[in-house]
């Protein structure tokens, strides 16, 4: 594989929060040149720390005053000599800021224009603010968790998952694009929506609802009930978890020879898929009876190697300090400015070379306006000198 595929291609990045940073992040990783489109007047911009150090990594900054005509003016020419524009700003900013695609496709015939928001830029709620959090209810996916659980909560409303997921399915939109282009010479426009991008992984409740006619009933949650057991269940140690799914008779008997063949599994109302589907809930009260007198890491290991799927339910400080993940290397350490170590993770899978990814710390604020307005733009210093005075690179 070619490391840094996208060498070369300058994407001008005006998206805040996570969805857009978090795909610009994945475009620097590969290799893209992504400049910033930043402001010292916007406050959003000034707090850099915390989320935006870890999805900001990879990138160049520099401070344009989008208030001014001259400002707007000088983004365009750095647009005119770049290959994509990202945006998640409200429905129509761009456009009376006179950056909307039509503007931009007159400077640079062949961008590709990115646009992503809450829920689209057409229809009745194209105005409508949104948040990663609050489009899982909207996208159907707070519906399929009924039952009252506080465990289950990373799984409805917080965090948000949605954000990343947009941010990855940009990251895909444009390298198809850029292809398309490299074969078309065409830009592209797209209108990405985060609501839809939730919903389009969740095809195979859809589709369940559609072929059956119904929902989850109330008070009940949505799983794979053909699965028996499936779930979470608690192990020796304090808030320790096991999750595992037992779906085929292989794995039932393998399940049993952990638990050391015990009476109940051998009873006839279990020995079938349809019988253990019948007695779910005392099958559930049994196991966790039993894993709850067992360390995680030992009935973790144990199951796998009877063939029974299951991993421990890890903090997040578990999952950077497991083995596998050691040895896979995705969370890299990145040397900080100030002394300190960011951890951070790269790109989710590795080369012949363990290569995961270009990284290097995210930008204090204007860092590379030298490099984007003198270096990038050829822009003398005069002109530049004239700028900075003017506050047009604020």
């Amino acid at each position: 594989m070619y490391q840094n595929a996208l060498e070369g291609v300058r994407v001008v990045d005006f998206s805040w929060v996570v969805a857009g940073p978090f795909c610009t992040k994945l475009l620097g990783l590969m290799g893209a040149e992504v400049i910033k489109i930043e402001s010292a007047t916007r406050p959003q911009f000034k707090n850099r720390s915390g989320w935006f150090s870890v999805i900001n990594n990879s990138k160049k900054s520099c401070t344009i005053n989008l208030s001014t005509d001259r400002g707007k003016a000088l983004v365009k020419r750095l647009i005119a000599v770049s290959d994509v524009v990202v945006e998640n700003f409200s429905t129509g900013v761009m456009d009376r800021l006179g950056l909307g695609y039509d503007a931009l496709k007159a400077i640079k015939e062949d961008i590709i224009y990115v646009s992503s928001s809450g829920v689209g830029r057409t229809g009745p709620a194209k105005d409508y603010p949104a948040y990663g959090a609050l489009l899982h209810g909207w996208s159907g996916w707070t519906s399929l968790f009924g039952e009252p659980n506080p465990r289950m909560e990373g799984m409805g409303i917080s965090p948000s998952w949605i954000d990343p997921l947009t941010g990855s399915w940009e990251a895909l939109i444009i390298q198809a694009a850029l292809w398309q282009r490299s074969r078309t010479g065409e830009g592209l426009s797209v209108d990405l929506s985060m609501l839809e991008s939730g919903i389009a992984i969740m095809g195979d409740v859809f589709l369940g609802v559609a072929v059956t006619g119904r929902l989850p009933a109330a008070g009940q949650s949505s799983g794979y009930s053909h699965a028996v057991p499936h779930g979470v269940y608690p192990c020796k140690e304090e808030d320790a978890w096991i999750a595992l799914s037992v779906e085929c008779q292989s794995e039932w008997e393998g399940l049993c020879r952990v638990l050391g063949n015990p009476s109940w599994c051998q009873e006839e109302e279990v020995l079938t898929l349809a019988g253990r589907q019948h007695n779910r809930v005392r099958i559930d009260r049994l196991l966790a009876a039993w894993t709850s007198q067992v360390p995680v890491q030992e009935l973790f290991h144990r199951l796998q190697s009877a063939g029974v799927p299951a991993g421990p339910c890890y903090n997040l400080q578990q999952v950077m300090e497991d083995p596998h993940m050691e040895s896979r290397g995705l969370f890299r350490r990145l040397p900080l400015r100030d002394g300190r170590t960011l951890i951070t993770p790269g790109i989710p899978w590795r080369d012949e070379t363990d290569w995961k990814g270009t990284l290097f710390e995210a930008p204090a604020l204007g860092e590379h306006n030298e490099h984007v307005f003198r270096g990038v733009l050829g822009m003398p210093e005069e002109e530049y000198e004239g700028l900075r005075r003017d506050g047009i690179l604020e």
